[in-house]
């Protein structure tokens, strides 16, 4: 008679205190601490996220403000001009087109200035120092140094931090355009009107009670002004239309002021 034996099957039920059995609830408690930590880390980040709400623009006029101040104090600044259209009557016979300078506040100044003389028909430079009450300029035909007398220049640079704080300051029918560039110049800019008469520190020969149009460029960082757009005519020889762009730059770095003669 043939036994028919049940095979035997290993078991895989470990006992209760069996290190196989404690490793499987090991793996069970780090999964777990794994998902937890996971849960508190997406919560953190939840609560932590910046807020997206842009900030309240400041108000034109303290901005306005702390820019005269600003520029008032300046020791030091380069700049130059030229003209979008028309040109500048530098004295009878001779346009200027073009011009650089540097100034030296309660100093003096130096400028270069390339225009044209319509007497000879031709492009000159030419070079002016002013120092204290006193202006030098080199002679378009020979080249060499002379003395001039200030009031023929239709433009005082002598206090040129003062005369922009002014001119700031004077600024009337404003619009803000924040973080605006035009490939040259960035940040705050500012579009309005300005009366002659207010212009009349830096172009003393101004004619009075004209309104001309006017745009600023304030930079964002150093509050200082970056350019200036002249819209129309400001002195008695200007031919409309006219637009005369400034620009500033190298606010308190060394400038050498010397007297040529």
């Amino acid at each position: 008679m043939r036994l028919l034996l049940k095979p035997r099957v290993r078991s895989f039920n470990y006992p209760a205190n069996s290190r196989y059995r404690n490793l499987d609830r090991l793996r069970e408690y780090t999964k777990l601490l794994t998902a937890l930590s996971l849960v508190g880390v997406f919560c953190a980040i939840a609560c932590n996220s910046p807020n997206y709400l842009e900030p309240t623009p400041e108000p034109f006029d303290s901005l306005i403000e702390r820019s005269a101040q600003q520029m008032a104090q300046l020791s030091s600044l380069t700049f130059s001009l030229h003209h979008e259209e028309g040109f500048t009557e530098l004295m009878p016979g001779i346009l200027l087109r073009e011009l650089n300078g540097e100034v030296q506040i309660d100093h003096g100044f130096n400028l270069n200035i390339k225009g044209e003389s319509t007497l000879f028909r031709s492009f000159i430079e030419i070079g002016i120092t002013g120092i204290g009450d006193k202006t030098y300029l080199t002679n378009p035909i020979t080249g060499k140094w002379e003395i001039l007398e200030r009031s023929f220049l239709p433009f005082n640079f002598a206090n040129l931090g003062d005369s922009l704080s002014a001119i700031l300051l004077a600024f009337n029918n404003s619009n803000s355009t924040k973080d605006r560039g035009d490939g040259e110049s960035s940040g705050h800019q500012f579009t309005g009107t300005i009366m002659t008469d207010d212009l009349a520190t830096l172009i003393p020969g101004a004619t009075p009670m004209l309104e001309v149009g006017i745009d600023i460029w304030i930079s964002p960082t150093t509050n200082l002004i970056e350019k200036v757009r002249l819209s129309g005519p400001i002195v008695p020889s200007d031919k409309d239309p006219v637009i005369r762009i400034l620009r500033f730059s190298s606010f308190d770095e060394p400038v050498s002021i010397v007297a040529p003669l």
